[in-house]
């Protein structure tokens, strides 16, 4: 089974994509900011599809994705969906480093069949042993 972090400030965001993607079969962890995404994605042996908030309090999800740069070996880990209801800092994440990290951005509000989709396309992107 394939596991999801959703890593979002807000609370309701997190509860409807844990009840949406635990009734899709996936295992899910949850977190409220980067910094406790980087934390549970290092101390993890297993590769996960991260459900990243680019706009938080904290540490932003343009932070995370500067550090992710900086340590491709726990970026190739994991599988990377940005999203964020500022349309505009989707757009400005450079072409670049979408290709390197292999991102999926998706604009909020989303459809949650969308946001399936997508994960599951994500779980495909996971190294061979993720499963």
């Amino acid at each position: 089974m394939a596991w999801v972090l959703i890593v979002d400030d807000d609370a309701s965001i997190r509860d409807s994509l844990e009840f949406a993607l635990h009734t899709a079969g996936y295992a899910i962890v949850e977190v409220g900011d980067g910094e406790d995404a980087l934390d549970v994605l290092r101390a993890t042996p297993y590769h996960a599809v991260v459900l990243l908030d680019l706009m938080m309090p904290g540490m932003t999800g343009q932070t995370v994705l500067e550090i992710l740069e900086q340590d491709s070996q726990l970026a190739r880990c994991h599988a990377w969906i940005v999203m964020s209801a500022d349309h505009e800092a989707l757009d400005s994440i450079p072409q670049q480093q979408r290709a390197d990290l292999g991102l999926t951005l998706i604009e909020k509000p989303f459809d949650i069949d969308d946001m399936l989709a997508a994960v599951a396309q994500q779980v495909a992107r996971l190294p061979e042993d993720a499963l």
